[in-house]
């Protein structure tokens, strides 16, 4: 018995990390996936890195339909926080005034 139980403490760890219960486990993996992603990893990357199906990463992200009825929310908000961030424009690419100067020189000959 004692080996059952020493067993069943080590049976969630992620990372190297030992969780009490399975939810905390998933919830730490769900929070890395979201951190990969973020860094820049695409979708089948970040779950792999993280040990789950690329379909369970996709549920993730986009929350699951029941044929019951009963959908579920995404798990991860990585939309809203993608959402929320001004994009970078290079500066290979001209801005909106560089672009009306040109257009007035041109017009003025």
């Amino acid at each position: 018995m004692g080996d059952e139980s020493a067993q069943r403490a080590s049976r969630w760890v992620f990372e190297g990390v030992t969780y009490a219960t399975r939810r905390e486990m998933c919830a730490a993996r769900r929070g890395r996936y979201v951190e990969y992603l973020n860094a820049g990893m695409n979708f089948t990357q970040a779950a792999r890195a993280v040990g789950v199906s690329k379909r369970t990463g996709k549920a993730w992200r986009n929350g699951r339909t029941r044929a019951t009825g009963r959908n579920e929310k995404p798990l991860v908000d990585w939309y809203r926080s993608t959402v929320d961030k001004p994009k970078k424009i290079s500066t290979r690419y001209l801005s909106q005034d560089e672009r009306m100067s040109i257009a007035d020189w041109r017009h003025a000959g």
